[in-house]
This record gives C-alpha cells, sequence and structure tokens, in this order.
C-alpha cells in the first residue's frame, strides 16, 4: 500500500510537472516575437527581420575573425592597471588611397565657424552662419551646409590639398549618389554619438547629404567617455540616445580613455546596456576611431600597418599609439555580438591630412594629430553610410517597410 500510495504520488508529481512545462513553454512561444524581433541583432544568433529593421548575417567564418588577447600590465599590484590589447585580423584591409588630383568632395561647402576662427566662414551664401549648440545638432535646414569643428579650415590656410581617393573592392562604389543613399534611408532618423571626431564624421556625413535634403534627419550628440563622468563636456552615452530617441544610433569612443583596462571596460558594458536594453526598434552601429598620428605625406603602407610608421614621441601622453589595436578589439567584439561596423580604418594611412600635419616636427606648439582637415579623406564616410544602409537594410519610404537591398534589385 505504500509503495502504491509513493507511485501515485510520483505520478502526480509527473503530471504536475508535465503542465508547468506546458504552460511555461506556451508562455515563451506567445512572448517570443516581442522580444526576438527587436534584441536578437544584438545576440550571438543570426539577425531576424522585424517591422523596424532589417540586417544581414554579417557573421564571419572561423578563419575570418578577429582574435584578441589581453595582457594586464600590472597583474602583480593592487593599485590602478592597465591592459595591453593584442588582436590577429587574418582579413585585414584591402584597398588603397590612389591619386586623383581632379577629384571630387560630395561633401560640399566648407564651413567653420565655431572654434579657433570664430568669423571665417569660407562660403558664407551656403555655410549656417551660426552654430547653436555645437554639443547636438542636425544637418542644417534648407540648403546650408553644417560647419566643422576640430580647427578642420586651417589647412586650407596652410595650402592643404586633398588628392587622393579610397577605392577598394570592400567598396565598390567610387561615386557617391546622395539620392539613391537618401531613398536607401527612408524616414529614418540617426543619431551619432561620440567625442569631437565623431562630430567631424558627422558634419561631413550631413553635408554630403544635403544636394538630397534628408540631412536634417542626421543628428550628432557630444558624449567623451560614454560612461565616465570625469572629464565629460557632454552627458553619458545612453542618455544621448533617451534625448534624442532613433531608428539608428551610430557610436564610437576611445580617444578620451587614455587606459586600456577603461577602454575595454567601457566596450564591454555599452554593449552589455545595448544587450539588456528594453525591446525597440533601433539599429545600433558602432564606427572605428579616428587614428591619430601626424605625417608629411600619404602613408604607402597598407592602413594596417600605417600606424607604425607614426613618430609618436612628439605626443607620447596620448593614447593614439594604441588605436589600431583598440578597433581590432571593438570589431571582434562586435562580430560576437553580431553588431554591424562603421569601419573606417583606412584613416590610418592618412597621417598626412590631419591638422597638426602642416608643422609636424617643427617644434613648439604639440601639433593636433587627430583631427582631419576638411574637405579631406572624411569624405569617404558618404560612400561607407551608403554601404552600410545596405548592410542593415533599406527602408522605403512610400510604405515605411524594412526592405533588404539585396532584394530591392
Amino acid at each position: 500500500m505504500h509503495l502504491n500510495i509513493k507511485s501515485k504520488t510520483k505520478g502526480m508529481l509527473v503530471a504536475v510537472l508535465c503542465i508547468l512545462s506546458l504552460s511555461i513553454q506556451f508562455f515563451y512561444v506567445e512572448e517570443e516575437p516581442k522580444f526576438v524581433k527587436s534584441v536578437s541583432r544584438f545576440l550571438d544568433s543570426p539577425l531576424s527581420v522585424n517591422a523596424g529593421s532589417v540586417a544581414a548575417d554579417i557573421t564571419k567564418s572561423e578563419d575570418e575573425r578577429i582574435t584578441c588577447d589581453v595582457l594586464n600590465l600590472n597583474a602583480q599590484s593592487s593599485s590602478e592597471t592597465d591592459l595591453e590589447i593584442t588582436c590577429i585580423d587574418p582579413v585585414g584591409i584591402d584597398g588603397q588611397w590612389v591619386y586623383k588630383p581632379d577629384r571630387t568632395f560630395f561633401s560640399g561647402s566648407t564651413c567653420c565657424g565655431w572654434d579657433e576662427f570664430p568669423t571665417w566662414v569660407r562660403d558664407e551664401k551656403s555655410c549656417r552662419q551660426s552654430m547653436t549648440n555645437p554639443d547636438h545638432y542636425t544637418g542644417g535646414e534648407g540648403e546650408f551646409y553644417q560647419q566643422m569643428g576640430g580647427h578642420a579650415c586651417t589647412c586650407a590656410a596652410k595650402d592643404f590639398k586633398d588628392e587622393y581617393v579610397w577605392e577598394s573592392p570592400m567598396l565598390p562604389k567610387n561615386s557617391f549618389d546622395a539620392t539613391e543613399t537618401c531613398e536607401k534611408l527612408g524616414d529614418r532618423t540617426v543619431l551619432m554619438i561620440g567625442d569631437s571626431t565623431m562630430q567631424q564624421t558627422a558634419s561631413v556625413l550631413m553635408n554630403s547629404l544635403i544636394t538630397s535634403k534628408c540631412q536634417a534627419q542626421i543628428k550628432f550628440g557630444l558624449s567623451d567617455n560614454f560612461i565616465s563622468p570625469k572629464g565629460e563636456r557632454g552627458r553619458r552615452w545612453d542618455k544621448v540616445l533617451r534625448r534624442f530617441p532613433s531608428d539608428i544610433v551610430i557610436l564610437a569612443v576611445g580617444a578620451h580613455l587614455q587606459a586600456g583596462d577603461t577602454f575595454k571596460e567601457t566596450i564591454d558594458i555599452v554593449l552589455d546596456e545595448i544587450k539588456s536594453m528594453a525591446p525597440n526598434n533601433t539599429t545600433f552601429v558602432f564606427k572605428t576611431q579616428q587614428p591619430g598620428g601626424c605625417t608629411k605625406a600619404v602613408s604607402p603602407l597598407n592602413p594596417a600597418d600605417a600606424d607604425r610608421a607614426y613618430d609618436y614621441a612628439n605626443y607620447k601622453s596620448y593614447n593614439h599609439q594604441h588605436f589600431y589595436q583598440r578597433d581590432l578589439y571593438l570589431l571582434s567584439r562586435l562580430q560576437h555580438h553580431n553588431i554591424p561596423a562603421l569601419d573606417m580604418r583606412m584613416l590610418y594611412s592618412r597621417g598626412d591630412a590631419k591638422v597638426g600635419s602642416m608643422n609636424f616636427g617643427e617644434g613648439g606648439k604639440r601639433p593636433d594629430c587627430l583631427h582631419i582637415c576638411y574637405p579631406g579623406p572624411l569624405d569617404v564616410v558618404g560612400r561607407l553610410f551608403d554601404q552600410l544602409l545596405d548592410t542593415i537594410g533599406s527602408r522605403s519610404e512610400k510604405d515605411g517597410e524594412a526592405v533588404a537591398t539585396k532584394n530591392r534589385k
């Protein structure tokens, strides 16, 4: 009798567990689409299609993935530590800067106004005359071009003229059609969050799109450190996003993060925060850093090797010599999370186009070997942004539906 009761009890427990299992399974099946449609693009599984964004599967085969080793430089010390990041990229950067003295710039008029030349606007009829707030702004309204920061226009006063175009099988288009790019963008908005180097990139992109009048859909928001309030001129990155909700968010951080452990921790925390965000239709993208380093001429080396030729001794208090390995670490993490990148590593070969390149090595004031001359090699961002829209998908402005670019042709 005791055995029968035990048997019946066991049977009842099994039945209850089965019912609970079915209930739980039903709950997740019912709720899964609401979560997976919005968040799975941040996970390790292939990207899914939803009404907010269509993204191609950007995963790479194992032999194409970037691998990184992180060495603790002060492993035996209890004080503040730093990390040395060493990565291997089996694919590298395929392309070169080709000399074309008659090249066309897609980003329009040269406009500078708010840094050290507050009254210097190169083309008064085309340029916006005042910057309301350089910490956050959108593309110029109407036919007015947006201004550049980073002292970019000072290069023209030193007779700098960019006569090189980036050509690469990875970026097959050597031309840029703003109308086509605006059609791919549709009615989506883009928020570019970062420091003054991202501000330069944002202004060039805005000005590249002005002929087709979607430049006002691009916004810049200032965040130097992303998560740390120390020395921050703008806001924490997620506060910028909450203030300016957008369909596509492009992030870039690094120049203000001195220590390697700070950079790694920042990237890892931001990726975790993206992953934990409430379901939404935002597509996240990371941009590689704007390289630091000055040279007198375009580097003949591949961008992957060009930074080794920089004379970092002239500004060794900065962290420019770590940028390339940090970019590789970022790209390796993006591959792991299946998040697309705006890869601008071709700029590592353009140490000649920095604001401080014209008087580099002459002594005196420490040169600015971070910000890029305008007009200059940042003009490539329009073509890269167009390619990015092909990667994450285009939205038809007519019906508001997401349409995979590869299926549109």
